[in-house]
């Protein structure tokens, strides 16, 4: 991971921080994804109900991560893009995974409706670096890259106060063959735009 890369996931991590906000626990109305998919409890941060991540083209690498074992990064307020990211372990971990996403535009509050993504990020699991020896301790995130489009179902409140979910849908190519891989992601999370 580069400093630059850090940098950048601490900046956003702080910026969560600094969100505040209410319970963000308070169901939206209607049925959550996380009722429907028999998850009563949310991630230990208590802003991901439900995370479904389905990929096509390349098997991942270890087992899926529930919503349980997800912390969320990243956030969308003023006047910034929508950048959120879903991860479990360590970028050195054997069971490392992530998925990022980052919109062309800013995304206003309570906005619904298909969203264009100028980033899609997986990754998927951890290699050794190119320029290592294959005994090498040191691992890198194996990272697929693409576009897509996000379509928010439903977006409530603001910050940490409000609640979200959507579906998206893009290709990311798998960088060891140059293959194309789709990828289907549905989320519910405890977090809303502030634009």
């Amino acid at each position: 991971m580069t400093r630059s890369t850090l940098a950048t996931t601490a900046a956003i991590t702080l910026m969560l921080i600094s969100c505040g906000g209410g319970d963000g626990g308070a169901p939206a109305e209607g049925t959550p994804l996380s009722q429907a998919a028999g998850e009563e409890d949310a991630a230990p941060n208590r802003l991901i109900n439900a995370f479904e991540f389905s990929p096509t083209g390349v098997a991942p690498v270890s087992e899926l991560p529930s919503a349980a074992e997800l912390t969320l990064t990243g956030g969308c307020s003023s006047p910034g893009r929508l950048s959120i990211g879903f991860s479990r372990g360590a970028a050195q971990d054997d069971t490392y995974f992530q998925f990022a996403m980052e919109s062309s535009s800013p995304v206003a509050s309570g906005q619904t409706g298909e969203v264009a993504l100028t980033s899609i990020n997986w990754d998927n699991g951890v290699e050794v670096a190119a320029n290592l020896p294959a005994d090498s301790p040191v691992r890198v995130p194996s990272r697929l890259q693409g576009t897509g489009t996000l379509t928010i179902e439903s977006h409530t409140g603001t910050g940490m106060a409000g609640r979200m979910s959507g579906t998206v849908s893009g290709t990311v190519t798998d960088t060891d063959t140059g293959d194309p891989v789709t990828i289907d992601v549905t989320f519910d999370i405890n977090l809303a735009c502030a634009n």
